[in-house]
């Protein structure tokens, strides 16, 4: 280090020794005249009065600076202090709002809104901090300012606008305002969640056959959660359905898939004999449990008035094998023998039932059969029994 310092300090010396006899052997000679003004210097007088000269203009750009800098601090309306009062405004409108302190925050926020170049989120913070404080009209006067102002955020704005509705039991509006960003903004998956929770809590059925698709894709569900909600809506529809026309109709519009699953069968089913079919009932249900046997859709059938009592319990019978040790199927198909007029076969299927699995309603139904046969005391235990497990379920529910 002692050592380069050595060579630059040579190398100044040098440089200004060989300037120095550069100037005294070459004065050189300066002449500038300018009407009644003359000036006349040696070349090296010219070029350091020049020097001087850009010093002091330097000089008085660094002055000038400082200056107005200092007037800019001194201003309350210059860009500086506009900063300083937006980002205070800020800092304490978030703090605020993160401690609950809703009107301080709404105060500020609003004020932060007003100066920011980028006013979108303080104006949501502010209408939310307005909702918390139950001032709906303010909430949407300022969500109208955010629109306004800021007409290619509408996603963010209406997401919060169907927020607000829902908070405050406004479930249709709520729907409506997503369905209409929906059209805009459908590869969303956040507003296609929200669209999802606003239709199940609407049973908006047909709604949410429409937005599975858009759930699908932007995989908001998982895929198990997306199957259930896709059998539930198809239910829904199903059950919803006034006229026998229009159950068909949605009934062969559904995936194929769903006319092999148990609850849409019974939902078709339940709806054909809420509207007076309950042939068409059981003949699917018939051909269903051809196919393959499912206890719920056998109970189904057993519920069904037969024109052929008998050959419904043949069915039934047969169909039992599947699930002999099932109690509801054993259950079932003692309905069905009650249908047939079999009393012996009915009372030995409630009794293999309740061996299985002891139920309220087949110690009912047993109580009911000995009663029609004569047996009123067998008939009254069963009943007791039953009545006491009722109340000893309903008590563990309770508890």
């Amino acid at each position: 280090m002692k050592k380069r310092t050595f060579l630059l300090l040579l190398l100044a010396i040098l440089a200004a020794a060989g300037l120095g006899m550069l100037v005294v052997e070459h004065q050189g000679y300066v002449l500038i005249t300018w009407k009644n003004i003359r000036f006349e210097a040696t070349l090296w007088v010219f070029l350091a009065c020049l020097a001087i000269l850009l010093a002091g203009l330097y000089l008085l750009r660094l002055l000038a600076a400082g200056l107005l800098c200092s007037l800019g601090w001194v201003n309350p309306w210059s860009a500086h202090n506009r900063k300083k009062r937006l980002d205070t405004a800020v800092h304490q409108g978030m703090l605020e709002f993160s401690r609950g302190n809703w009107q301080p925050a709404l105060r500020q926020l609003s004020h932060a809104a007003k100066v920011s170049e980028q006013p979108l989120p303080y104006l949501l913070a502010a209408a939310r901090a307005a909702e918390k404080l139950q001032q709906p009209d303010t909430a949407d006067q300022l969500l109208g300012e955010a629109r306004e102002r800021l007409p290619n955020n509408d996603l963010a704005i209406s997401l919060c606008q169907a927020e607000f509705h829902s908070q405050r039991g406004q479930t249709q509006q709520a729907q409506e305002v997503l369905q209409q960003a929906r059209k805009h903004h459908a590869d969303n998956p956040e507003l296609a969640l929200r669209l999802y929770q606003v239709l199940l809590g609407n049973q908006d059925w047909g709604g949410l056959i429409g937005l599975l698709p858009d759930l699908r894709k932007g995989r908001v569900l998982a895929e198990a959660e997306l199957s259930t909600l896709e059998q539930r809506a198809w239910q829904g529809r199903l059950q919803s359905a006034t006229q026998l026309d229009a159950l068909q109709k949605i009934w062969n519009t559904m995936p194929a898939s769903l006319h092999r699953h148990a609850r849409t069968v019974l939902a078709y089913c339940s709806q054909l004999i809420t509207l007076g079919h309950a042939g068409e009932a059981e003949g699917l249900l018939r051909q269903q449990l051809a196919q393959a046997v499912d206890v719920q859709l056998l109970q189904a059938y057993a519920q069904i008035p037969h024109a052929d009592p008998a050959a419904a319990l043949e069915r039934g019978e047969s169909w039992l094998q599947q699930a002999a040790d099932d109690a509801l199927a054993l259950f079932a198909v003692g309905r069905l023998a009650v249908q047939a007029r079999q009393w012996g076969k009915a009372r030995d299927y409630y009794q293999a039932s309740l061996e299985r699995m002891p139920t309220a309603q087949v110690y009912a139904e047993l109580a009911r059969l000995l009663n029609q046969m004569g047996d009123y005391k067998t008939g009254g235990e069963l009943l007791a029994t039953g009545i006491r497990l009722l109340e000893q379920q309903n008590g563990q529910a309770t508890a």
